[in-house]
Formats: structure tokens, sequence, C-alpha cells
């Protein structure tokens, strides 16, 4: 870790949470908003990973999302 970096102090949102916000948005598509929530929060919670040495390990992973907009 650079001296003087720090990771901003952010409260990670729990899939459950980030699909309930995407229902004020989205109709319908649960499938695509739950595999698209728990993507994002494995995102972050890869990201603020404390510990590079720790057994568990959060793989990273891509989405492509198609269709009508």
């Amino acid at each position: 870790k650079k001296p003087g970096s720090t990771k901003p102090k952010i409260k990670l949102k729990k899939p459950k949470e980030l699909t309930e916000y995407l229902d004020q948005y989205v109709i319908g598509q649960e499938d695509a908003k739950k595999v698209l929530t728990v993507a994002v929060y494995n995102h972050y919670k890869r990201l603020f990973q404390k510990d590079e040495n720790d057994e568990v390990k959060i793989e990273k992973s891509n989405i492509i999302m198609v269709g009508d907009t």
C-alpha cells in the first residue's frame, strides 16, 4: 500500500438493497436485476477487500447487456 493513500469509506449496499433501488426505475426483468446487482456487489466487495493474502478470493466477471433500451 502506498503511503498516504486511503480507500474511500463507502457503505457497501447488499444486492437486495440495490435491487430495491433498481425496482424504482426498471419494470420486470427480475433475473437481470438479480444478476446485475450481485455482480455490482461482488465488484465493489473485491475492490474493498482488505487483505490481498486472504484465502477467499472474489473472482472478476464480465456482464454483457443486450436488448432494447
